[in-house]
């Protein structure tokens, strides 16, 4: 088993969708490290939209399954 089966096993198993890191780059577990370079900093997270002023990207993994809320924040 590889490095990459063992960190997709652990996704799956505990409802993750990717991996991100500070340096901006995320990948999802069903294409995991697509560039081959998954490094020791990547954090597990989840799928959530991009802001609406990111532009470079269909999504971002993020550590909150919500993503942020964005301005103006409206509370109920």
């Amino acid at each position: 088993m590889t490095v990459k089966e063992i960190v997709k096993l652990h996704l799956i198993s505990h409802g993750y969708d990717g991996l991100f890191n500070e340096d901006s780059c995320a990948c999802l577990g069903i294409d995991l490290a697509p560039c081959d370079e998954m490094c020791g900093d990547c954090e597990v997270g989840f799928k959530v939209p991009c802001p609406s002023d990111c532009g470079d990207h269909d999504f971002h993994i993020s550590a909150e399954k919500e993503p942020p809320c964005q301005q103006p924040c409206q509370q109920p």
